[in-house]
């Protein structure tokens, strides 16, 4: 059951209370006016009247629940008929009652009227276990936002340093040697490429952290190709082996699966030099997919390293790629394991990854 909110924005209605009200006083009368009158003890007659005036106003606080449908009903229904049988558990200390009315209005309502209050007791308990694991839930998201928030802080500004400190230096250089200023300048404008692709590469990853709510069915073989074109551009030698069927197709966010084969194709391409070879194919369990290359593969003590934020062992590397890549899966749902492939290199296993059902 979902978790409701117990707060009242809207004026109250004791309309339903009031009812209640009525219809005591109508019993009340009915019963002085129908029933024989029997002495009896004052003392008693109060107590008792005490119970039924107090079970009275819990109808109306009750009535205060009466946005939260699931509880306000039970607990309506349960303290109004233990509200009668204590009425007319007062008026059977003033009046003979027949049995017919003893039994329906004192040994059915009572019991009845307890199961409903258990009834709602039960609901209210569930409703707010639910909710306080939904609180649970948004404080553990949002201590992970601020981490991720510190994290990307923390990068950003370290990755950002190094091209700004270059950056400057040169053109410090380029003011006092004129001469030699489209050099410098030149290399001031890799710096200012770099900082922009740090800049985007942060806002990426932070973005692709998000969960993926409405997958489509995508056709991988397609993907992939267009992917590959794009990160073989520049280097003619590289080579792609796509296993997969031509029909496959899984489910996820079309956007976000092009960054993944992206990503791990440009990784493949600037590890693996100029004759790298690339496959795409089905894991044999048929649990998902793999990209795997035949470069120089990553050393099992680095393959935990490399999908962390900021990690990398290249000089013009971000270090950004395969972190895109692991929070991209972790967005799906998908497992995500770094092996080595038959040829050596780096093998990049999904798994749990959905198939669409055919219509």
């Amino acid at each position: 059951m979902a978790a409701r909110s117990l707060t009242v924005d809207t004026p109250i209605s004791y309309w339903p209370a009031a009812a209640v009200a009525i219809c005591s006083v109508v019993l009340t009368v009915y019963q002085l006016r129908a029933f024989p009158r029997i002495p009896t003890t004052t003392l008693s007659v109060a107590l008792d009247a005490v119970f039924a005036v107090l079970l009275l106003g819990g109808v109306t606080i009750v009535q205060r629940l009466r946005t939260e449908f699931d509880l306000y009903w039970p607990f309506m229904a349960g303290t109004t008929l233990v509200h009668v049988f204590a009425l007319v558990e007062v008026l059977d200390e003033l009046v003979r009652q027949p049995f017919w009315f003893d039994f329906v209005f004192g040994d059915v309502t009572a019991p009845l009227g307890a199961l409903c209050l258990f009834f709602g007791l039960r609901r209210w308990v569930v409703a707010q276990e639910a909710q306080r694991r939904e609180l649970e839930e948004q404080t553990a998201e949002l201590t992970r936002r601020a981490e991720r928030l510190d994290e990307f802080a923390g990068v950003v500004s370290h990755d950002l340093r190094n091209p700004l400190t270059l950056a400057k230096a040169r053109l410090d250089v380029a003011r006092e040697h004129p001469d030699e200023a489209d050099e410098h300048l030149a290399v001031v404008e890799d710096a200012l490429e770099r900082m922009e692709t740090i800049v985007e590469d942060t806002l990426t990853l932070a973005r692709d952290g998000r969960t993926v709510t409405d997958p489509e069915p995508v056709d991988v073989t397609t993907l992939v190709e267009e992917c590959w074109r794009a990160a073989a551009d520049a280097e003619c030698d590289v080579d792609l082996s796509v296993d997969l069927d031509d029909s496959e197709r899984i489910a996820a966010d079309p956007a976000r699966l092009r960054q993944v084969f992206e990503n791990l194709f440009a990784n493949s391409v600037r590890h693996g030099g100029t004759d790298v070879s690339v496959t795409v194919d089905d894991l044999d369990d048929g649990a998902g997919f793999y990209v795997a290359d035949d470069g120089p593969g990553i050393p099992p003590s680095r393959r935990d390293d490399v999908l962390d934020a900021g990690y990398t062992d290249a000089d013009d590397g971000t270090g950004f790629g395969l972190a895109i890549v692991a929070e991209i899966a972790d967005a799906h749902g998908w497992d995500l394991d770094i092996t080595e492939s038959d040829d050596g290199g780096a093998r990049f296993e999904f798994r749990g990854v959905e198939r669409p059902t055919p219509l």
